[in-house]
């Protein structure tokens, strides 16, 4: 369960902390709902076109061949946050050179997308901080971490030595062999 802790150094006053299997739920499920939706099935390695088309469905913009070079050297990624509205994220034209690390730039500046947000709309005064608030958030979370959690314990049993489906209608199949695909059910 995500816990709420002290933040000293980015102004917030509190800030939630996740364990990564708790990112790894919320992400997984983001990135599955998205292609399922988008595609119909559930392929990997995601496509880089399919990570800009997520982006771009959580920000106001994405700049994919922004010059960063006022924000330091090396800068890859960044993501700006707004008093109102959606993030732009701004992509360096220089991860271009390298697909795996224009993913991983891609990938990481979702990630404060959507992790991110609520926390400076609080500072920002869109949002009155307040424990109900918080609390929604982690019942939000926890719920879809418990969601996934018991939909793959009720998929499949073990009888005799044979899985078999518990309930058809959310059974999956996550491991083909010489396929990167995954199909939905």
């Amino acid at each position: 369960m995500v816990k709420v802790v002290r933040d000293t150094m980015h102004g917030f006053g509190e800030r939630p902390h996740y364990e990564p299997r708790e990112l790894d739920s919320i992400f997984e499920k983001i990135v599955t709902d998205f292609l399922r939706k988008k595609q119909g099935e559930i392929e990997f390695p995601i496509q880089t076109d399919d990570l800009t088309t997520l982006i771009e469905e959580h920000v106001k913009d994405l700049d994919l061949y922004a010059d960063l070079t006022k924000y330091g050297p090396g800068v890859e990624g960044v993501t700006i946050f707004a008093r109102a509205g959606k993030p732009r994220v701004l992509i360096s034209e220089y991860v271009h050179k390298h697909q795996n690390r224009l993913r991983t730039t891609l990938t990481h500046e979702f990630v404060h997308v959507h992790l991110h947000a609520y926390l400076f709309a609080l500072l920002n005064g869109q949002m009155r901080f307040s424990i109900t608030i918080m609390a929604i958030i982690i019942i939000m979370t926890t719920m879809s971490i418990i969601t996934t959690s018991l939909r793959s314990r009720l998929t499949t049993s073990r009888s005799n030595g044979r899985t078999r489906p518990l309930l058809a209608t959310t059974s999956r199949s996550w491991s083909m062999p010489n396929r990167n695909t995954v199909s939905g059910a």
